[in-house]
C-alpha cells in the first residue's frame, strides 16, 4: 500500500462528517489510509471515531497482505515470508555474519532509493512481517535478537522506527544525494504510524511522530 496518495490529501475539502462517512462506506485500505491521514488535520474529530477507522484500515491491510495461494495453504504466513527467508540465507551464507553490521531490515531484503530492486508494496510487507510475524529464529546473536523484542511488541516497533531514522541520519552525512531514500524512509514511517501505531494501546504515539519530524527536518536541510 503506497501512502503517496494520502500525503497529497485528496479529501482536504471534505468536512469531518464527510470523512467519517467515507470511512464507514469503504473497504479499500488505500482509501482508508487517505481518510486517516486527513483526519489528523481535523482537531475536532472524536478520538474514538479515528480509532474505529484505523482499526478498520488495519484489518483491510491484513487481508491485502495475503495472496489467494497463501490463504488456501497457510492462513498465517504472509506471502513475503519466502522472500525474506531466502535473502537472510544468502546473507548468512555458510560462515554466518555479524547481524549488527548489516542489520535485520537489510538482511531481510528491505531497501530504498535508486539502487533498490523492490517496489514499495513489498518493502512494507517486509516491515509488516518483521513486526507482526517474525520469530527471529535464525539470529544466532542472542543479544542483538533481544534488542528487537517479541513479535508485535512496543519494543520491536520502536526498534524498527529507530532503525529507519538511523538510516536517514547516516545517509544525510554522506556527500552523495540520498534525498529519494530519505523520502522513502519518511513515507515508511508514516505507513508504520497509521498501520501499526493504533494496534498497540501502550505505544507512545509521540515516538513515531518525532521520528517522522526528524526525517522531514533532515530532508529540508
Amino acid at each position: 500500500m503506497d501512502l503517496t496518495r494520502a500525503s497529497n490529501r485528496p479529501y482536504s475539502t471534505d468536512t469531518a462528517i464527510e470523512l467519517l462517512q467515507r470511512g464507514q462506506d469503504t473497504e479499500d485500505a488505500e482509501e482508508l489510509g487517505c481518510i486517516v491521514y486527513e483526519l489528523q488535520h481535523r482537531k475536532k474529530v472524536a478520538p474514538d471515531s479515528k480509532i474505529e477507522i484505523l482499526n478498520k484500515m488495519f484489518e483491510e491491510l491484513k487481508n491485502w497482505a495475503k495472496s489467494p495461494t497463501d490463504k488456501d495453504h497457510d492462513k498465517h504466513k504472509p506471502r513475503v515470508f519466502d522472500y525474506i527467508k531466502t535473502r537472510r540465507q544468502q546473507a548468512i551464507g555458510s560462515n554466518g555474519f555479524d547481524w549488527r553490521d548489516l542489520g535485520l531490515l537489510r538482511a531481510s531484503g528491505y531497501s530504498v532509493g535508486m539502487s533498490s530492486d523492490i517496489k514499495v508494496g513489498k518493502r512494507r510487507e517486509i516491515l509488516d512481517y518483521i513486526f507482526l510475524n517474525d520469530d527471529l529464529s535464525d539470529i544466532a546473536d542472542l543479544t542483538y535478537k533481544a534488542e528487537w523484542g517479541a513479535m508485535a511488541s512496543e519494543q520491536r516497533l520502536k526498534k524498527m522506527v529507530d532503525s529507519l531514522v538511523m538510516f536517514a541520519t547516516n545517509a544525510k552525512r554522506q556527500e552523495k544525494n540520498y534525498d529519494l531514500a530519505i523520502k522513502s524512509w519518511e513515507e515508511d514511517l508514516v505507513y508504520i504510524e497509521y498501520t501499526h501505531g493504533a494496534a498497540l494501546g501502550s505505544l507512545d504515539d509521540h515516538h513515531i511522530e518525532e521520528a517522522i519530524y526528524s526525517i522531514t527536518k533532515l530532508s529540508s536541510e
